[in-house]
């Protein structure tokens, strides 16, 4: 098989393209309802830092503190910011409605793409669409979705520039080809600048696609053209926090072996099983094998950067468009048997989400409600020490971030994000009027390692009131310590 081939399948008419669309929007729609009582505590900063930045106080966490960079994805709470928020919980909502618009826009697009294909690759996105970590991180309020759309854009582009492009090469000029792949290659980029992690990835994407030009300098203007928003981005960081990383890196220090379980963990329960076809990869057209190789370079990245603390791998989701189009194209090319083996796996792994999270999972943003909602008169305008600290700002609270992910001197302490090795004297030193602390159901003591130092302290100081939220059903509870005004 020549590198220029295309796909078995491929070149599907717009009415094909058409109802693929329809399909994978109607399969989005119930994703995002499945997943719509989901969040994560991270987003809530963002959302606060989008309504800090609404009324005019800057890149800031706390209204009064200094300019801190709080949120990875640089640039996504500016946009959030331009709907004008008047709250972090105004500011979460409108990130959720986008963001599952967004998954709406990504479902569309892959039925679209995968179209070509016929009913076997709709179906392989059916069955993504059963697992619940996509569904989930939709409307999260984090930049997940839009990461995956811009991958689906990107990888779209340019796996048909190397397909059906790549076929018309005696018949087309470079102008077209280029044109076409410019887009992708820019949508990829901006991916990356948002998601660091996705750059191993999206570098083969761009590589395979270079490969099919003829001269070197239309290839490094392919890069060139990928690389400019890590670039920019990098140049923004430097100029604005004085450092070319996001913060998150420093208070969340890469753990190997964390990293290798993430990444096995999620390649199992993902679903991503399903592109694991020693023979079938083989036989894969040329953009075939470039989206397969993607994907393992992505499941590399993640073992080197650490993995990731939330539920639901969230991690892997960006690159659910390449593992759809994989799954697609071995539809066409191996026999039914291995198919119905790979469909398995995908079930299975729905199967033990579903029931490992999904219920839960479901219910994180009705939860997080009910908790600010009695936190904030004990909260607000206090200066509050707490290792969630989004919930915690979502109260009007000002807080002194124990996981350093919104406090550089804390983050660039020893030790993970729940175990920062933090000055005895911390609450005392910051004058915190505030403590809360996570306790599991039926634990004496806090649930982190950090937590259980500050409960340390906090015996040497007299607590005016001692205050216990439950978290939901599970028997997890919040206890907000708070301290005399006058140490």
């Amino acid at each position: 098989m020549s590198r220029l081939e295309s796909s078995r399948g491929q070149g599907g008419g717009r009415g094909s393209r058409g109802a693929g669309a329809l399909v994978g929007l109607l399969l989005g729609a119930g994703m995002v309802l499945w997943g719509w009582g989901y969040t994560v505590d991270d987003a809530l900063i963002t959302a606060r830092v989008a309504a800090n930045l609404s009324a005019g106080l800057g890149y800031r966490v706390n209204p009064s503190g200094e300019l801190v960079d709080a949120v990875t994805p640089l640039g996504y709470a500016h946009l959030l910011a331009l709907a004008k928020p008047a709250s972090a919980l105004e500011a979460l909502q409108i990130a959720r409605t986008a963001g599952a618009a967004a998954w709406l826009v990504t479902m569309a697009w892959l039925g679209a793409w995968l179209a070509r294909f016929g009913a076997r690759g709709l179906g392989w996105l059916a069955l993504f669409a059963l697992v619940p970590c996509a569904g989930a991180w939709a409307s999260s309020g984090m930049e997940t979705p839009w990461a995956c759309l811009l991958v689906a854009l990107g990888a779209a582009l340019m796996l048909d520039f190397a397909g059906d492009f790549g076929g018309l090469a005696g018949h087309w000029g470079l102008g077209p080809r280029l044109v076409r792949c410019l887009p992708g290659a820019l949508a990829l980029g901006v991916a990356a600048a948002w998601r660091p992690e996705l750059l191993p990835a999206v570098l083969v994407l761009w590589l395979g696609a270079a490969g099919l030009l003829p001269a070197w300098r239309w290839r490094l203007l392919l890069l060139a053209v990928g690389l400019l928003p890590s670039a920019l981005v990098i140049a923004a960081r430097l100029i604005w926090f004085e450092g070319p990383a996001p913060l998150s890196s420093l208070a969340k220090p890469s753990d190997l072996p964390h990293g290798l379980r993430y990444a096995l963990g999620g390649w199992i329960l993902s679903g991503y099983l399903c592109v694991v076809a020693p023979w079938g990869l083989g036989r894969l057209s040329y953009a075939g094998r470039v989206a397969a190789a993607a994907l393992g370079a992505h499941a590399v990245s993640l073992v080197l950067v650490g993995g990731d603390w939330m539920a639901l791998f969230r991690l892997y989701v960006p690159v659910l468009p390449l593992a759809a189009r994989v799954a697609a194209e071995l539809a066409w090319r191996t026999h039914w048997g291995s198919q119905l083996a790979r469909g398995a796996l995908v079930l299975t792994a729905a199967g033990l989400m579903q029931w490992h999270s999904g219920a839960s999972a479901r219910h994180v943003m009705a939860d997080r409600e009910r908790l600010i909602e009695a936190a904030t008169p004990h909260l607000t305008g206090r200066r509050v020490a707490a290792l969630d600290v989004g919930w915690v700002l979502a109260t009007g609270a000002e807080v002194i971030d124990l996981a350093g992910v919104t406090d550089p001197r804390i983050a660039e302490l020893p030790g993970g994000h729940t175990s920062k090795q933090i000055d005895p004297h911390l609450l005392e030193r910051r004058r915190a009027e505030a403590v809360v602390l996570l306790h599991e159901p039926g634990a004496e003591l806090p649930a982190r390692q950090v937590e259980r130092r500050l409960l340390r302290e906090l015996t040497e100081l007299k607590g005016a009131e001692r205050v216990t939220l439950p978290l939901g059903k599970g028997g997890q509870t919040y206890i907000i310590h708070t301290i005399q005004p006058d140490l």
